[in-house]
């Protein structure tokens, strides 16, 4: 009998989540002459911004199909507002010092990935927890690429606080 954490890996051996598996036989050119759409991406992100500016060069190179609808950022001394404009993203500053809750936060940021047609939201160094209200918003749709494990590892530095 097949566990249920296996049956849910089995489900999803085959699945791409972010865009199909382009670098070997050239999908990502079969998918732009069947006229398949770019995804869709906003991205958050709370600091220098090394991954936004990794999803900007994949997706120049063609090795994502995908656009950049808007960057929300939290901080306004966020260092990648500058990656951000030399790159020409879109941004948007939603400081969470301003909101009264985090569920507050997380409801501006849905408006603002709805304003701006989001279909998939990466969380590229996002140093805020989110809520409910934003996971539910986006199911199956949010992809974090920080490295933190909560509570257990927090932080900017979560993999060296867990080999410590």
């Amino acid at each position: 009998m097949i566990s249920d954490a296996a049956s849910k890996n089995q489900k999803f051996a085959n699945a791409s989540l972010v865009s199909p598996d382009i670098s070997a036989d050239g999908l990502l050119s079969a998918s732009v002459s069947r006229g398949i759409a770019p995804l869709k991406l906003g991205i958050m992100a709370s600091g220098s911004g090394s991954n936004v500016e990794a999803i900007a060069q994949a997706i120049a190179q063609q090795a994502l199909h995908a656009k950049i609808q808007v960057l929300v950022y939290n901080k306004p001394e966020a260092k990648v507002v500058e990656r951000a404009d030399r790159l020409g993203i879109p941004k948007i500053l939603l400081n969470h010092r301003e909101y009264a809750s985090r569920e507050a936060l997380d409801q501006a940021i849905i408006d603002t990935m709805h304003q701006h047609q989001v279909e998939w939201v990466i969380m590229a160094g996002w140093m805020r927890v989110v809520t409910q209200v934003l996971i539910n918003a986006f199911p199956q749709r949010i992809l974090n690429i920080h490295p933190s494990l909560l509570p257990s590892f927090p932080g900017a530095h979560a993999i060296e606080q867990a080999i410590a």
